[in-house]
């Protein structure tokens, strides 16, 4: 491939990647998945996520593809909530991106009216989303007591000689 082709096709994804995010950040096309619970009720944001992961299926099943689209959207449009943003470990941010790739993909994969790709696009949505409530629910490592010592050179009385 030449470097000239390459290069086009860098500007046409970006150009596409950006009018689609023109598209779905537009208030006034927001549907009530889209719309944010209080910052505390992350049973409902999570319950609002999954209800446009289920409108993906199902309108995928039916193959109404602007539905789809829709749907990816909202998807889209729910990981830049920041009920969504309320962890900021680098595990968590991949976890994020990857949801965002898989949400885009399901975009692009509905507007070309592609069966496969949009089955594809929701296996990886899934996936993403298995992933992180893992990465979530997974027991912290030690966190560190800085109000307490409990290091061996605190034990150390360094005043004598």
């Amino acid at each position: 491939m030449s470097l000239f082709r390459a290069v086009g096709l860098t500007v046409i994804l970006l150009f596409s990647i950006v009018v689609a995010e023109m598209a779905f950040v537009n208030p006034a096309t927001q549907t009530a998945a889209a719309i944010q619970p209080p910052k505390d009720d992350i049973a409902g944001f999570m319950k609002i996520k999954l209800a446009a992961i289920n409108a993906a299926m199902e309108s995928a099943a039916n193959d109404d593809f602007d539905e789809v689209q829709k749907a990816a959207g909202e998807l889209y449009l729910l990981s830049k909530q920041a009920s969504w943003q309320r962890q900021s470990d680098a595990t968590y941010l991949q976890d994020t991106a990857d949801f965002v790739a898989a949400a885009e993909f399901m975009m692009r994969m509905a507007e070309s009216q592609d069966p496969q790709g949009v089955a594809a696009s929701y296996g990886a949505v899934s996936a993403s989303c298995l992933a992180c409530h893992r990465h979530v629910r997974a027991p912290k490592i030690a966190k560190q007591d800085f109000n307490s010592v409990h290091s061996l050179a605190a034990l150390i009385d360094w005043s004598s000689g």
